[in-house]
């Protein structure tokens, strides 16, 4: 590890004990003073502590720390410990990503509130993961659907399903496997689907879309799969872009490359309808990557019908301009 970094060996300690060894970190390299007003603790940007480890309120004014600061800390250095990387810039692609993903929320209210609920979160993440999702994905569903809401713990329960590895089958005739096995599940509760998208964190939905396009890259070559199927995807997909304002314009990445899977698959295979107000020079911008909106537009205008409607809302016929003092 380097040494510019405060989890450098000297601070990470082992202890051997029956089960083999307990990490202790020693040092989060956060300084401050509580007990009175320095120099230093009125002073903005200061270098006590390392950037990519100091929560951003307490960058902003070192008076701004609390508890809730060293927790954003901890998930940074979790985060650096998985992925050896700034966590600034890289998140752990593993189970425990929508964790640390809390602990380093920007807002420190959304972060756990005190030691004990970061604790209690760490506990129910070693129960998921050693014991398997004990609140089966029907049930979350069966209550979200008479509730409107989800519990703390079935939002985790649908957070760990949704963001773990899942298994790959490559074989080329297995396409039935891959969309039955991964895409039907996600298709049934997909109204379920869009709400977790909507108040999840950027970071988790962005994890979770990783999988899904993992998934969708391996069906897309595979046989043993209908265009009934790809509808049906499609039409999830559609619900979750519209349920999560990160994935509007300009389009996430994956989700960029998501919608071209969509496209592909239909291309000379089933029809597409499809509208919008963006010329087709804008979608360079609309996709945020020029190549990719040309490898779409190239398959979606080949052979296509395009009304280009222009003139008032249809929306607004028959009412009247408000006036200037309406």
């Amino acid at each position: 590890m380097k040494q510019s970094y405060p989890s450098k060996r000297v601070n990470v300690l082992l202890f051997k004990n029956r089960d083999g060894f307990q990490v202790k970190v020693a040092d989060f390299s956060l300084g401050r003073d509580f007990r009175r007003e320095s120099i230093l603790t009125r002073k903005s940007q200061t270098n006590l502590g390392q950037d990519a480890f100091v929560a951003p309120e307490q960058l902003q004014n070192l008076n701004n720390a609390s508890e809730l600061s060293d927790i954003y800390a901890v998930g940074s250095l979790m985060s650096f410990m998985l992925t050896a990387s700034d966590p600034r810039y890289e998140t752990p692609n593993s189970t425990l990503g929508p964790i640390i993903a809390q602990f380093r929320e920007k807002d420190p209210q959304r972060r756990p509130q005190n030691v004990t609920d970061a604790l209690r979160l760490l506990d129910l993440f070693e129960s998921i993961t050693n014991k398997g999702i004990q609140l089966d994905i029907n049930e979350i569903k069966n209550q979200f659907d008479k509730d409107g809401f989800l519990s703390e713990e079935a939002y985790h329960h649908l957070t760990y399903y949704l963001t773990r590895e899942n298994p790959i089958f490559n074989g080329y005739k297995q396409g039935n496997l891959t969309y039955n096995r991964y895409f039907v599940p996600l298709i049934h509760i997909q109204d379920l689907l869009a709400y977790w998208a909507k108040i999840s964190l950027k970071s988790n939905v962005q994890l979770f879309y990783r999988r899904l396009s993992e998934q969708l890259d391996t069906l897309v070559g595979q046989t043993n799969w209908n265009f009934r199927d790809m509808f049906s995807i499609g039409e999830m997909m559609m619900k979750l872009f519209y349920a999560n304002d990160d994935l509007k314009l300009p389009l996430d990445p994956v989700a960029a490359n998501l919608f071209f899977h969509v496209v592909s698959a239909r291309y000379k295979r089933g029809s597409v309808v499809m509208t919008s107000n963006k010329s087709f020079g804008e979608w360079g911008e609309l996709l945020g990557d020029r190549v990719l909106a040309t490898a779409v537009l190239d398959r979606l205008l080949h052979h296509a019908h395009i009304l280009n409607i222009r003139g008032n809302s249809y929306r607004m016929k028959g009412k009247l301009p408000l006036s200037s003092d309406q």
